[in-house]
């Protein structure tokens, strides 16, 4: 009996660890969060249940613009949030080494591992980045914040492209890939589908 009771106790709080813990990922599948009519993005996870680096397989996207191309984005530098922040385009952080006005972030909510786009107009050495837009979900302290930088492209011109295989691009180990489609008036990236490889 006794040990009976601690196996239904153990078995128990594994089940509730289980169920506390966030969400892993084999595949992603998505389409694009848009910004206005000018530009459309995904954020592939950085959770993935293998530890590997997000692999995009499919991507569509459409636009308007005759120069228009799927941008695909590497992480150079990451930081925390030190303090929960509501809708206000200050954003306290950890340090600011590394950030510069202009730069492109994205910010990682860790509880819902959901992810958002945005553009620093500046920071100050109190560490405090500043948005060009406040993000449309409060960060909690934990959350990351990832600066970008551009990586290859794939030219879409006014049209729809779709492209599928093994490989289209590679992001990295256990970090989010940001990709986006730009347009003049009307742009959208159609779906995204990614695996994670070792």
């Amino acid at each position: 009996m006794k040990n009976w009771i601690i196996s239904s106790i153990v078995l128990a709080c594994l089940t509730l660890s289980a169920l506390a813990a966030p969400e892993s990922y084999t595949v992603y599948a998505g389409g694009g969060t848009d910004v206005g009519n000018t530009i459309s993005y995904a954020v592939v996870s950085a959770r993935s249940e293998n530890g590997g680096a997000p692999v995009v397989t499919y991507v569509s996207a459409t636009s308007d613009k005759s120069g228009s191309v799927v941008q695909f984005y590497s992480v150079d530098t990451n930081q925390v949030a030190t303090t929960a922040s509501t809708a206000t385009v200050y954003l306290p952080v950890s340090a600011t080494n590394g950030f510069a006005s202009g730069d492109i972030i994205v910010i990682r909510h860790m509880t819902s591992d959901t992810y958002e786009k945005r553009i620093l107009t500046a920071f100050n050495t109190n560490g405090v980045l500043i948005l060009t837009a406040a993000p449309g979900t409060a960060t909690a302290v934990g959350d990351l914040i990832y600066k970008v930088t551009a990586g290859g492209t794939i030219p879409v011109g006014a049209a729809t492209a779709t492209l599928y295989g093994e490989g289209i691009y590679a992001g990295q180990k256990g970090k989010p890939l940001l990709l986006e489609v730009d347009g003049t008036s009307a742009c959208q990236l159609n779906a995204v589908c990614a695996k994670y490889v070792k």
